[in-house]
């Protein structure tokens, strides 16, 4: 049995599952293989550490700059990207109606070193219907213009932000304030929205605004 960089992600898939990989895992399997100067997994981990930078709304022009991503590996994850935003995963049976189900669902932001920021839309029954990254880059305005966009085209009835990473400061800045109450004033506009913003670090969490789960 090959235990190349490729091969073990992609018996890990075949044995346990998808959800079972690691961010890390998902994007060896969509990069596909090394070269000479980088090995699949060298280049994963750039390409991850891009992601959490930048978000889902990468460019072909930052993928393309990272040692081992050409053209072509570059169209491959932002097609994945497009896919994913045009038939958002379904939470299936997982029901988001506690707050220790809410950070369980975001747990993977804790490990992350660079700070992150997730919209979780749900639907009625507090069930996700997609769980996205927010683009670091993105101006106030266009972030509020993003969340709104998918909450309507998923037909939403409550989105969760997550906020944060490894040494997160969970006192909310005068800007988490500020961001909070624009979007929940946007979803009250549309009669039935609710909003819920989390800031979480490795070892604590804050709710910045938004309904109190128990």
């Amino acid at each position: 049995m090959s235990t190349s960089d490729f091969d073990l992600p992609r018996e890990k898939l075949q044995a346990k599952g998808v959800a079972h990989l690691s961010d890390a895992e998902v994007l060896q399997l969509l990069i596909g293989s090394g070269n000479a100067a980088n090995s699949v997994a060298h280049i994963a981990r750039k390409a991850k550490k891009a992601l959490q930078k930048h978000g889902s709304n990468i460019t072909h022009d930052q993928l393309c700059s990272l040692a081992g991503i050409g053209s072509a590996r570059a169209g491959t994850l932002l097609a994945a990207f497009e896919l994913a935003r045009r038939y958002p995963v379904s939470g299936g049976n997982v029901t988001l109606n506690t707050q220790q189900r809410i950070l369980e669902f975001a747990a993977d932001i804790r490990t992350h070193s660079d700070e992150t920021t997730l919209y979780i839309t749900l639907d009625g029954a507090k069930r996700p219907i997609a769980k996205r990254h927010l683009s670091t880059n993105l101006s106030h305005t266009k972030k509020l213009r993003t969340i709104t966009s998918h909450y309507l085209s998923d037909s939403a009835a409550s989105i969760v932000i997550v906020k944060g990473c490894i040494d997160q400061n969970i006192v909310p800045s005068l800007d988490d304030l500020q961001f909070a109450k624009e979007l929940n004033s946007i979803l009250a506009f549309f009669g039935t929205g609710i909003c819920t913003h989390y800031l979480m670090n490795a070892l604590d969490v804050h709710v910045v605004l938004g309904y109190q789960y128990g």
